[in-house]
């Protein structure tokens, strides 16, 4: 009979950010609004039309990132560093001068995306169409 030894060499990335939205997976819903900047008139649209519904936001369990091309913010306010919003565009593919909105489900899985203004009557009904969510508003 032979032996097989099998020997695990942790991987270690050095200098990397990490996946700034695993912490809020199976936590959260997470909303990622890419835009090239915070002047961006698409982006600052929406986040007028972010801010007239937290409740709406609270009860879904949603946050939102916002991502640049250089820098972002996360859900705490907290800036996010090129290297972060570099993988982010990777991750999802999202081109660096195109406003795109990325909702991410709690399982961390992406649901919908869009090109264009999402308004909060089409997000809270693509949230509130997810089983989870279903399961959630029973209870």
């Amino acid at each position: 009979m032979k032996t097989i030894w099998l020997f695990f060499i942790p991987i270690l990335s050095f200098g990397q950010s990490e996946d700034p939205l695993q912490p809020y997976i199976w936590k959260n819903r997470v909303l990622v609004v890419f835009a090239n900047s915070d002047k961006n008139p698409d982006y600052q649209r929406q986040m007028r039309l972010i801010s007239k519904v937290k409740a709406g936001f609270a009860e879904r369990h949603l946050i939102v990132f916002s991502v640049f091309e250089n820098d972002g913010l996360s859900p705490d306010y907290q800036t996010l560093d090129a290297q972060t919003c570099k993988k982010l565009h990777e991750k999802f593919k999202v081109d660096k001068d195109k406003f795109t909105i990325v909702l991410i489900g709690k399982d961390g899985g992406e649901k919908y995306r869009k090109n264009a203004i999402l308004t909060n009557e089409e997000l809270f009904a693509v949230i509130d169409a997810m089983p989870m969510r279903r399961a959630e508003m029973k209870y």
